[in-house]
């Protein structure tokens, strides 16, 4: 794997897993700044939040709502341990057990199983705005915490969950669990609350997703087959719409940009993001409004005008179908 930018000569860190584990026990705070764990090359490499928590004892999460200041390169050393990376937004390409994954930066979840000598990699590139949580899970803990019907898993799952061999696994994230995800990054409390907190939030997550494993027919995401042209086309197109949820450019002027025809970029979106390019436009919407309306003194008119809404009433219908309550109670 490499990283694009010409003449790049990208910072590495390397940070196994035995070593997260033993900053996280012996420090009493719930919730623990990465650049204080002794890799203080992250302080200078990120720009936001990246923290490290213990869950129940069954692993470890990290917790990451950041920009990438200069580009580098993240290995961790993992061994006899499963691996669930949720992407709200952003991402990084990958490499979990040799198999290079090419994010979109469309909601996600990778999970991959690792044995003795298991490695994962993240290729961070300058500018990328990243939020998302990762977990990395005691097999055996997991599966006596949350009992899972294996039967019900597609056999990639039981494999991967058993850690019987390694394996990768990616599926898109359906709305219930982007917006577990948006609550659990947000984390609004500190302290021993914010512990409380955090696990409530990550059972739930845990939870949510094995529901969404029973429902799948089949184990595998069309979405890892996408070219590294298409997926870094439907990345740039994910960046825009983020960037400008007021007034995107029309699918015929990202469609042109991007390089793709318009009916290429629609089927590559909808394979990539697991939904269509209207209803990503709208979760978007939805969850920007959302957390204005819960942490910004902002107007309801002027969020309404913020994520491309120029009808209040309009606004207030869709975020009401949406969240099944107004932005006036959301806010009360």
């Amino acid at each position: 794997m490499t990283i694009d930018n010409d003449n790049a000569k990208p910072t590495v860190i390397s940070i196994s897993a035995q070593e997260l584990f033993d900053i996280s026990k012996a420090e009493d705070n719930s919730l623990i700044p990465v650049h204080l764990m002794g890799h203080s090359e992250f302080a200078s490499l990120i720009d936001g939040e990246y923290w490290i928590a213990k869950y129940r004892d069954i692993g470890l999460v990290g917790i990451r709502n950041l920009t990438i200041k200069e580009s580098f390169i993240n290995c961790n050393q993992i061994a006899n341990l499963l691996s669930f990376e949720y992407l709200l937004s952003g991402g990084s390409d990958m490499e979990l057990n040799r198999q290079t994954l090419h994010h979109d930066g469309a909601p996600k979840l990778y999970a991959a199983s690792y044995l003795k000598q298991g490695t994962q990699t993240r290729i961070h590139r300058k500018g990328d705005v990243i939020k998302g949580v990762g977990l990395w899970l005691d097999p055996q803990k997991l599966t006596e915490y949350l009992k899972p019907e294996f039967d019900k898993l597609p056999p990639i799952l039981q494999e991967l969950l058993s850690a019987r061999s390694a394996r990768v696994f990616s599926m898109s994230l359906e709305r219930e669990l982007s917006e577990i995800l948006d609550a659990t990054v947000q984390h609004p409390f500190v302290d021993h609350s914010a512990k409380l907190y955090l696990e409530a939030k990550l059972t739930e997550l845990l939870c949510h997703s094995f529901k969404s494993f029973y429902a799948l027919e089949s184990g595998i995401d069309h979405s890892m087959r996408l070219s590294q042209h298409k997926s870094r086309a439907i990345a740039a197109i994910i960046n825009h719409i983020n960037c400008n949820l007021a007034a995107p450019s029309s699918i015929d002027e990202l469609a042109a940009q991007v390089g793709l025809s318009r009916s290429n970029l629609l089927n590559s979106f909808k394979e990539s993001c697991g939904m269509s390019y209207s209803e990503y436009v709208l979760q978007q919407r939805m969850l920007a409004a959302r957390n204005l309306i819960k942490n910004s003194p902002n107007s309801i008119i002027d969020i309404s005008l913020a994520v491309g809404y120029k009808d209040q009433s309009a606004f207030g219908r869709a975020y009401k179908r949406y969240f099944s309550c107004t932005p006036r109670q959301e806010r009360h």
